[in-house]
């Protein structure tokens, strides 16, 4: 069945490169789904535009399911029907090919090409008749610096390209797996990244450096009839063609970008040769990359071609010339048609068929023969009639080929019983080898169950040492802070004994001077009961003589308030010549008895004159008494005696009189005396606190002083022994923490060396599951016939297949993630670290 290359270009969004060199620019505008224009510098017509018609146009924004639809998927279901198929990139470094045949697998929006041909082929083999069986098989390759590598085993670097009229083109030794799922895919196309070669350039930071080529090759086998039908589908990723300019190639990249470019060129001119009628050769021997596709590009396959490009008008240049690369492509016919492949069983049914006809023809001769002889007809026993003599030619030739088939048939009956022998002794061989494969995952399950509970039994046995040395270091801990603080109990205990020591000679010295204050009032005592007894002396002192009594207070009080004068001026003198510390301390003293005795002085004098006082009221109410009495006994001499007593008593009276009022002048005069005294009194005492006022000031600052000084002196010393005691708690508290530090050093250095240990051992299960991997890759490319069929309509069998395929690889990444564990449980176990302050 003839048909067209089917061409589609997909345009890609600015990169940051495009935006920054032509400010975002574009330069394509899409007409239709089916057209694109082209504007730029170097334009084909009048109007600055090229046209370009494809089978479709992806803009920018076109999803990758799109994309999919018209493109690969009816090339996936085709290949499900039997045909070859081809789904390959084309275009310059960075447009976009890739991200269109890879995409994101974990993302359902952006995954490209072949995670969504990987679940088309399995959703429909889980929807076909459980009557067919399914085969599937992969391989990936790159074609790097013309040589053919293996991605699945990396040591097959330089694979040979044959050519066979039963396989026709095919990659010799590759590497070929059987998958049964999604996931087993997914696992040898990561395989096959991590190996692909890649590098960073100008346009591209991860550039590919070769061309990918994904296989695979899906085998369907009816179980009714026996026929067999092998699609094979290639999923190409080519390398970008690069312009040295922009890409920045230098050294290794440059020879690369070198050989990409020649390959992409033998490429073109193949298709330029097929597109040409003039043509006679096509040049597929040019490169390995047309060598391999040479089925895809005019022969037995569906091909669809993707160009992608980029929308800015700075790659306008190769846009265009991707373009002309997809318009040639799609002149190109292929004549693709089923891989179909007739078993024994059904050549015997054929055959069972063609002698079940040739039977039926010579019954129908034989009656022919007796229906002619009963008529009296003569067969000619020479010759026959011309239909009948073909007829006999033909069953002649019939009858040679049936002995050839025969033949044949006995040949490949014997080849077919050696082979189903083989495949007896195979399938033997195989059975035993899955049989030691269960007993080794049997084993290895109970080793790795064995490993689970050791490994459960190891983290509880470090979390209990963890924990036992954690409460170890806060025992130790709180005994170092039980030690501090008995010890700071005991310096604040002598503190306390030193304090009370003080206390009690500060109270040793107030009782001496609670003493002392009892005896001064003993004394004061004493002088009081001799101030009484003066007192009473007084009394009989005014009795007998009152102007001797005011004479003598008054020169007393003279002489007092003169001693006292000079007192204050002896006092004051001797003030100043001390020193402010004793001046303080002997002024306090003197003003103390100065005051007293001042007051004691005033007291003692305000209580004679008193005194006096009523005692002249009383002799001066006796005298009236007295006047009265004599006046009585007047008035009675005068009426019994007559005048001439009245003149004696007259001249007594006036006497009296006199001496009464004598009396009460000299009375005055006391109290005038007494008033006197007050006043220099007064003026004495004001005197005495205009002189003490500055003195008594400066005491009072002196004393403040004093107590200001003691207080910070007690401030300090109490200061002085809290900085000592903490002193000396820091520097043991900083002595264990350079020990903890001391320890936990070492403590990190065996962390550090336990930690290298297993990061060794963990890179050596990696090496060595690799290399069971790299083992068992090997293996199953020397037995090709180890297949893995699967029925369709089986998902769930293909679900356990699949599952069972990836035990091993998870239970090597999980003991690589357990032994990480234990390494990062090991490190936080060493460096836990309890709080010292």
């Amino acid at each position: 069945m003839a048909s067209n290359v089917k061409v589609v270009a997909r345009f890609r969004p600015l990169n940051e490169r495009e935006q920054r060199e032509t400010g975002g620019a574009l330069n394509c505008t899409f007409t239709s789904d089916k057209e694109v224009k082209i504007s730029g510098t170097n334009a084909s017509d009048d109007k600055g535009e090229r046209k370009f018609n494809l089978d479709r146009v992806f803009p920018p924004e076109a999803s990758s399911r799109d994309v999919y639809d018209f493109t690969a998927l009816p090339i996936v279901e085709e290949v499900l029907k039997g045909y070859n198929g081809t789904v390959f990139a084309y275009g310059q470094t960075g447009s976009g090919k890739t991200f269109t045949m890879e995409g994101v697998a974990t993302d359902p929006e952006k995954m490209g090409v072949i995670p969504r041909m990987v679940a088309t082929m399995f959703e429909a083999i889980d929807n076909a008749d459980e009557a067919i069986e399914f085969t599937v098989k992969c391989s990936i390759v790159e074609i790097y610096m013309e040589r053919v590598r293996d991605l699945l085993d990396p040591t097959k670097d330089n694979l040979k390209i044959h050519e066979d009229k039963t396989r026709g083109i095919y990659i010799g030794e590759v590497t070929e797996e059987y998958v049964t799922c999604e996931q087993d895919v997914f696992d040898l196309l990561n395989i096959g990244h991590k190996n692909r070669s890649v590098a960073a350039t100008n346009m591209n930071a991860h550039s590919s450096r070769s061309h990918l080529l994904f296989i695979v090759t899906i085998q369907q086998k009816n179980m009714h009839d026996l026929s067999l039908k092998v699609g094979k589908l290639y999923l190409v990723d080519l390398a970008g063609s690069e312009k040295v300019g922009k890409t920045g190639a230098e050294g290794s990249t440059l020879d690369e970008a070198k050989m990409i470019n020649k390959s992409l060129s033998a490429l073109g001119n193949v298709i330029n040769a097929l597109t040409d009628p003039k043509v006679k050769h096509i040049p597929y021997r040019d490169s390995k990359l047309t060598r391999i596709l040479t089925e895809s590009l005019g022969g037995n396959a569906k091909t669809c071609l993707m160009v992608a490009c980029s929308p800015s008008l700075f790659n306008e240049a190769e846009t265009v010339s991707t373009l002309r690369f997809g318009m040639r492509a799609k002149s190109i016919k292929n004549n693709a048609k089923i891989n179909q492949e007739r078993s024994v069983e059904e050549l015997k049914l054929l055959l069972e068929k063609a002698e079940a006809t040739i039977a039926q023809q010579r019954q129908y001769i034989v009656l022919l023969e007796k229906t002619i002889t009963d008529l009296g007809g003569k067969i000619p026993e020479g010759k026959l009639p011309d239909g009948a003599k073909a007829n006999r030619e033909e069953i002649e030739e019939t009858k040679k080929e049936m002995e050839a088939d025969e033949e044949e048939q006995a040949a490949t009956t014997e080849k077919m019983i050696q082979l189903m022998d083989e495949i007896v002794e195979k399938r033997e061989e195989l059975r035993k080898q899955s049989d030691h494969i269960s007993e080794l995952k049997r084993e290895y399950a109970k080793l790795q169950e064995k490993l689970k509970m050791l490994e459960e039994e190891n983290s509880l046995l470090v979390n209990r040492v963890a924990d036992q040395t954690v409460a170890s270091e806060q025992a130790k801990y709180d005994l170092q802070e039980m030690s501090d603080n008995h010890e700071q109990l005991q310096m604040a205990k002598k503190n306390a004994e030193t304090e009370l020591q003080v206390i009690r000679e500060n109270h040793k010295q107030l009782l001496d001077q609670l003493t002392e204050k009892d005896s001064e009032i003993e004394n004061l005592s004493t002088r009081l009961q001799n101030a009484v007894s003066d007192l009473a002396k007084l009394k009989t002192l005014i009795g007998s003589s009152a102007n001797d009594v005011l004479a003598t207070k008054m020169d007393d009080g003279d002489e007092g308030g003169e001693s006292a004068n000079a007192q204050v001026a002896r006092i004051t003198t001797k003030l100043h010549q001390k020193p402010p510390t004793e001046a303080k301390k002997v002024a306090a003293d003197v003003a103390a008895e100065f005051e007293q005795q001042s007051k004691e002085e005033l007291i003692r004098q305000v209580t004679e004159l008193q005194r006096f006082k009523l005692f002249a009221v009383e002799q001066m109410d006796t005298l009236k008494e007295q006047n009265a009495t004599l006046r009585g006994h007047i008035d009675s001499a005068d009426g019994g005696k007559g005048g001439g007593v009245e003149g004696a008593w007259a001249a007594e009276r006036e006497k009296l009189n006199q001496e009464l009022t004598s009396k009460a002048s000299r009375l005055v005069d006391l109290e005038m005396a007494l008033l006197e005294e007050r006043e220099r009194f007064t003026q004495l005492k004001a005197t005495r606190e205009d002189g003490e006022r500055p003195l008594k000031r400066k005491v009072g600052q002196l004393d403040r002083n004093l107590e200001q000084l003691t207080i910070m002196y007690h401030k300090l010393v109490s200061q002085n022994s809290g900085l000592k005691v903490e002193c000396q708690v820091n520097e043991k508290k900083l002595a264990r923490k350079e020990q903890r530090i001391a320890n936990l050093e070492k403590s990190l250095e065996t962390a550090k060396a336990k930690y290298e240990k297993l990061l060794q051992q963990c890179a050596n299960l990696t090496s060595t599951v690799e290399s069971m991997y790299k083992s068992g890759a090997a293996a199953q490319g020397r037995r090709q016939n180890m297949q893995k069929p699967l029925r369709g309509g089986g998902q769930r069998q293909r679900g356990s297949i699949c599952m069972a395929s990836a035990d091993h690889a998870k239970l090597a990444l999980e003991a690589a993630r357990q032994a990480d564990e234990d390494a990062a449980t090991l490190e936080v176990s060493s460096m836990q670290e309890t709080p010292v302050d």
